[in-house]
């Protein structure tokens, strides 16, 4: 089985609303299913995957499409490739799920058709999929070579397209704005998401938003200036100093008590952290240890109680999680190095904290001083039911768990938090909040605020190892987009065989007339607003792409043909009018396909009411006209 043909198409194509790749399939032995056996093996092959395992409902959460398509003998061929393709993305994070095997009867036994938001991406999930799934079929038995070349297949995918693909928590909250209606691309170089439309349009990058302030951020990076603050602001914070030496260190910790933290004025994700230096002995060494982030270190007061992450998005708190230090519980019968080993071999524990909701355990220089507190080496074993501390810190980028506390943080301390947010000016913040018992008002446990950041972990609401998980991606759409009908940009589109601009035109007048800035595209130019053309665009695809980037734009009128439609696709996912020219034939494919998109009303390009019927159905808001 070889590929003959690769072809992406931008959404609205004849196959689905949302954008494929389609790969022609050759088969040298002109079979085109595979036998119950191979169902088997295969089932055998996917089940050794780190990529499945305990990590498909977290990763895969459609999963079930791959396992309906091996329900028996007979299994085509091409819709394997298809849902390993599909799976291959999902394994990245990308959310994508259509493929022409959702409709078995009509779907072509020799073409692999799957949805793909990256061409890049997309092609490179179908070749290895033809290429993993010909491995698979080939005449060696030895499965355990077959389980390598597949884990090895999957962690080059993953090792090249992670490069390639925007955020994590990007590509999440596109999928959880598409859920909202929210329409979403990625950026040409792929490393944000646009959601929204036109002049709707909103950035994100992972918890970073276009509304997120450039100073708070580098507010939130500068952990004093956060301290002096928030302090000033009257919101709990530890005592704090500033130390350039490990003698200034000392002197710090003797003016504030110990025990204390030291840790860089800078950083992230608990690096060079020290918690709970004791005495002047251990000052020196964690002095060393922070300055491999930062010059300028800070003392500060050992805050008793658990720590807990608070999510403030747009002003609002919205979920909160206790983040756990990593630690092994005790057995009775095994050390706690074979503790660690075990723990490590849970699916959901990798080394990426991108790929997997924890990361492995480590046992190494600062595991065995941990244990050393505590009286213990890797070699002990610790008792049936007793928690063994690995680390101080509670990051889940050092192994530590995180456990849902959302609806258990007294109201006072949502109102903390909700403070403290807006003091630094983030719009998407996480409140590190030390505490004795959240249940209570942080003044009776002597709680306070012992980090802000801006670009929070959101993982750590969504993969939660106990309790709920949260829709956060969702709240920061809800803050970006209150209504996503005012997301969208009202899109008329002509489908015509003729080359006249006349008509697309003339509806562009309207909008004009309305105070709406229209950007129109048809027989391959580009015109904004009234202007005249302001750019040559052959493909219809960027020529859709070009009006929804353009953050002037109120609305788009976009003319092609079914031919265009056939060969690339519109490159919209919805459209509001669908306008049929007279020389087109209703039961066309393309005519089909676009009716399968339209939200508003189907209208007769000869119908004298046409004007009317666009004006009706959109009921655009005036606006004052703009100057061009």
């Amino acid at each position: 089985m070889i590929v003959f043909s690769r072809t992406d198409l931008a959404a609205g194509n004849v196959y689905a609303g949302v954008p494929v790749i389609r790969l022609v399939l050759r088969f040298e032995d002109g079979e085109t299913s595979v036998g119950e056996d191979m169902v088997s093996l295969w089932h055998g092959v996917v089940a050794a995957l780190p990529a499945f395992g305990g990590r498909t409902p977290y990763i895969l959460p459609h999963a079930s499409t791959f396992e309906r398509i091996l329900s028996g003998p007979g299994t085509s061929i091409a819709r394997l490739v298809e849902a390993l393709a599909l799976i291959l993305q999902r394994s990245i994070h990308w959310p994508v799920r259509y493929s022409a095997g959702d409709d078995p009867n009509t779907a072509p036994s020799d073409q692999a058709i799957f949805e793909s938001r990256d061409r890049l991406i997309g092609f490179a999930a179908g070749d290895l999929a033809v290429g993993l799934l010909a491995a698979t079929t080939s005449a060696t038995s030895d499965r355990a070579l077959r389980r390598d070349l597949f884990k090895k297949g999957f962690d080059d995918f993953t090792a090249k397209m992670l490069k390639n693909s925007p955020t994590v928590d990007s590509l999440w909250t596109a999928r959880a704005a598409a859920v909202r209606g929210v329409p979403w691309v990625p950026t040409p170089h792929r490393r944000m998401v646009q959601l929204g439309q036109g002049r709707f349009q909103r950035w994100i990058d992972g918890g970073d938003t276009g509304r997120t302030s450039a100073i708070a951020v580098k507010i939130a990076r500068d952990k004093a200036m956060t301290h002096a603050l928030l302090r000033s602001a009257g919101i709990p914070v530890p005592e704090q100093r500033g130390a350039r030496s490990p003698e200034a260190a000392i002197e710090a910790a003797k003016e504030i008590g110990f025990p204390v933290v030291i840790k860089p004025a800078t950083g992230n994700m608990g690096k060079s952290v020290t918690v709970d230096v004791a005495d002047e002995t251990e000052v020196g060494a964690a002095f060393h240890h922070a300055t491999k982030i930062s010059k300028h270190v800070i003392v500060e007061a050992m805050i008793r109680g658990d720590e807990y992450r608070l999510l403030v998005v747009g002003g609002r708190y919205v979920a909160a999680c206790y983040r756990r230090p990593a630690h092994v519980m005790g057995d009775g019968r095994r050390t706690i190095q074979e503790l660690i080993d075990h723990e490590n071999r849970n699916p959901d524990r990798g080394s990426s904290s991108l790929l997997t909701p924890m990361k492995r355990l480590k046992a190494d220089q600062t595991t065995r001083d941990v244990l050393a507190r505590q009286g213990l080496t890797p070699s002990s074993v610790p008792e049936s039911g007793q928690s063994v501390l690995l680390r101080l810190v509670s990051n889940v980028s050092a192994g530590g768990t995180a456990e849902d506390r959302t609806d258990r943080i007294h109201p006072a301390n949502r109102i903390m938090a909700e403070r403290a947010a807006a003091t630094i000016g983030l719009d998407v913040c996480g409140v590190d909040f030390l505490t004795t018992d959240p249940t209570r008002p942080y003044w009776e446990t002597a709680g306070a605020i012992c980090e802000v950041n801006s670009r929070p972990m959101l993982a750590l609401h969504r993969a939660v190892s106990k309790g709920r998980s949260r829709d956060v991606h969702g709240a920061i759409v809800q803050a970006m987009f209150p209504d996503p009908a005012r997301a969208r940009i009202p899109v008329v589109v002509i489908l015509s065989t003729g080359a006249s601009t006349a008509f697309a035109l003339s509806i562009a007048e309207m909008f004009i007339g309305k105070g709406l800035c229209p950007g129109v595209w048809a027989s391959g130019a580009l015109r904004v607003g009234g202007a005249d053309v302001v750019g040559e665009i052959a493909d219809p695809p960027m020529g859709a792409e070009a009006i929804v980037r353009d953050g002037t734009v109120d609305a788009a009128v976009i003319q092609t043909t079914p031919g265009n439609i056939v060969e690339r696709g519109l490159g919209l996912e919805s459209i509001d009018i669908l306008v049929l020219d007279r020389s087109v034939d209703p039961s066309t494919a393309a005519a089909k396909a676009m009716r399968a998109i339209t939200i508003g009303a189907v209208v007769d390009s000869a119908d004298p009411a046409v004007a009317t019927t666009i004006a009706r159905v959109l009921r655009l808001p005036a606006r004052r006209a703009r100057k061009n």
